[in-house]
């Protein structure tokens, strides 16, 4: 028997910090992980690829014509039926292929950030980019056939362009810099054109400008580029809504405020960013004065949580409750409740304190304010929320997520978590277990 003393040797002379290659293979692991699921998976679909994959037959009758327009009775704007009619001669819109199309935008959005943070001068970006594998939300964004992942490309790619013309922006001559705007303008067209609520990072533009990084001109040119694919569905609905849409499906797409949504946004912001990287929360709390902060106001929050009941909820609720009986799913409730707003605070603290730390890097206070704008969007959705609302905004968690990798033995088992998490998710989403 190995007694207390042994262990504790055992564990001090583990290196504080792992060889990458550890991290490689544990990542490695995780999307070999997620093509089995899906290759193992029963080919019903599921979830909502069975509404989304119904209106690919409407595309194919009217092609892209205002006929098509008037008759799309789709929640989001009509990319993802694009993609997949485009697909169809090759997955014949069954499984597995249709969750492969999801998993091949998902992994070329990890390429394009893995690129763009070597292009500005990020060290072992390529593995830093494949760290979103830990992200339990990627799971059912790579390995179910939703709206996210063909968003989500175009999205990391107007993000990724944004950063570089940051990062190097003093090796940047004027016509370069010019030409990669108007690119991101025009990626996040595309992406909004998937999710509308991308748009909501545009204000994220003026922090590149009073950060002297780019000209009104610039911001101007952005902004016109971003609205080009958009604006003109917007106008043609009279709004964002498709005016096929059920009644129940528009009423579920209602604005409207709703702080549980917007707190829920937060939490699982808290907990992505923590599995990602334990180092961008605990390197802001690591002095005594913010420490104390921390806890304050953690136990204010939680104080009126258990009193206002702003938070009550459960992660994975359809799994949980086929595991645990009601009185324990009640106080299962109550625990996760809790600590998920221990999670919002603590993601939004830390947040602010990095944010103030990295004030004169123009790339990191752009990011992270596309962030905030991304996450407080969830607000106003009025009557839905779900936990891929957030997985939307992964390449900026992949990219902040970067400056902070310590490639710690917390990291990896934060790592591990969060690809055990993502993996049974993804099962039993596909009917595996």
């Amino acid at each position: 028997m190995i007694n207390s003393t042994t262990k504790s040797s055992l564990v001090e002379k583990l290196p504080k910090h792992l060889n990458r290659n550890v991290f490689l293979g544990l990542y490695s692991c995780g999307f070999l992980l997620v093509l089995l699921i899906i290759f193992l998976a029963p080919t019903t679909l599921v979830w909502d690829e069975r509404p989304y994959l119904r209106l690919v037959p409407i595309l194919e009758r009217h092609g892209f014509s205002l006929e098509f327009l008037n008759n799309y009775p789709g929640p989001t704007f009509p990319l993802h039926t694009i993609v997949h009619y485009t697909a169809k001669p090759l997955t014949q819109l069954e499984a597995p292929g249709v969750r492969l199309i999801s998993f091949a935008f998902a992994y070329m959005a990890i390429i394009v950030l893995g690129v763009s943070a070597h292009r500005s001068g990020i060290s072992q970006s390529y593995l830093r980019s494949n760290s979103v594998i830990t992200a339990p939300n990627f799971w059912a964004v790579s390995g179910l056939a939703i709206t996210q992942a063909p968003a989500m490309l175009f999205f990391a790619g107007c993000v990724s362009l944004l950063m570089i013309t940051a990062r190097l922006s003093k090796v940047l001559e004027d016509k370069d810099k010019n030409t990669l705007i108007l690119a991101a303008g025009l990626l996040l067209s595309l992406a909004s054109f998937g999710r509308q609520t991308y748009l909501s990072i545009l204000p994220a533009i003026l922090v590149m400008y009073f950060g002297q990084i780019i000209s009104i001109r610039n911001v101007i040119t952005f902004l016109f580029a971003s609205l080009v694919f958009v604006l003109p569905l917007i106008l043609y609905w009279d709004g964002y809504i498709p005016p096929a849409l059920s009644d129940s499906e528009q009423k579920g797409l209602e604005m409207g405020i709703n702080f549980k949504h917007g707190s829920l946004a937060f939490a699982y912001a808290g907990v992505i960013s923590f599995i990602l990287s334990p180092n961008w929360i605990l390197s802001s709390l690591n002095n005594a004065r913010t420490l104390c902060i921390a806890i304050s106001v953690v136990s204010i929050v939680i104080a009126s949580n258990l009193y206002f009941d702003i938070i009550n909820h459960i992660p994975m609720k359809p799994m949980m409750s086929s595991l645990f009986d009601s009185d324990q799913l009640i106080l299962a409730t109550i625990v996760t409740s809790n600590l998920l707003v221990t999670s919002a605070v603590l993601f939004l603290l830390s947040t602010l304190i990095q944010i103030a730390r990295y004030f004169d890097d123009v790339a990191y206070i752009f990011l992270s304010t596309s962030l905030i704008l991304l996450l407080t969007h969830t607000v106003v959705l009025k009557n839905n929320f779900s936990s891929s609302y957030v997985a939307m905004s992964l390449p900026l968690f992949v990219l902040i997520a970067m400056w902070h990798k310590t490639w710690s033995r917390l990291e990896f088992v934060t790592g591990l978590f969060g690809i055990i998490v993502g993996s049974t998710l993804l099962s039993f989403n596909l009917g595996l277990i």
